[in-house]
């Protein structure tokens, strides 16, 4: 009874293990999720290198048939969103050549990698086309002023 009680104690102790170790991964993968491991350098010169690659005439062609900030936004959003598996490319390269650590940590930081690339990209769109917004005729809400009290009717209410 004595050999049977000291193994049980020990397949304990090794589970317990297991699972401190299976906790400490998985609070490992949650940080590096939200840690980037390129320094903002890197990170702008992957966006630069993903966008400097755009067909610029293909996106100009859409803007004529857009109407408003909002559009232009959109549009531009999910142009770079087409463009997440080149940031990843980059990202998992340059990150591969700085560090080796287990898949499931690797792929985190590359997600929050890859994430903080695709922002300044997307940043650098808007700087670019974000000009297109002003030339649409429609992106500015225009109506005609109605003249509806005098100044002398509305002091009074002030």
């Amino acid at each position: 009874l004595g050999k049977w009680r000291e193994q049980q104690l020990t397949d304990i102790s090794k589970e317990e293990e297991r699972q401190r170790k299976n906790i400490l991964k998985q609070k490992e993968i949650t940080l590096a999720k939200t840690t980037t491991l390129l320094t903002l350098r890197e990170s702008v010169d992957v966006a630069k290198s993903v966008i400097f690659d755009v067909d610029k005439k293909s996106l100009n062609d859409y803007f004529d048939f857009l109407e408003g900030s909002n559009e232009t936004r959109n549009l531009l959003t999910s142009f770079n969103e087409e463009m997440r598996s080149s940031y990843e490319t980059q990202v998992r390269s340059r990150i591969a050549k700085k560090t080796s650590k287990p898949k499931e940590i690797m792929d985190a930081h590359v997600e929050a990698d890859v994430k903080k690339c695709m922002e300044l990209g997307l940043n650098n769109l808007m700087k670019t086309y974000g000009e297109n917004v002003a030339s649409l005729p429609n992106s500015e809400v225009k109506s005609e002023i109605l003249k509806t009290h005098s100044w002398d009717d509305l002091k009074d209410k002030f």
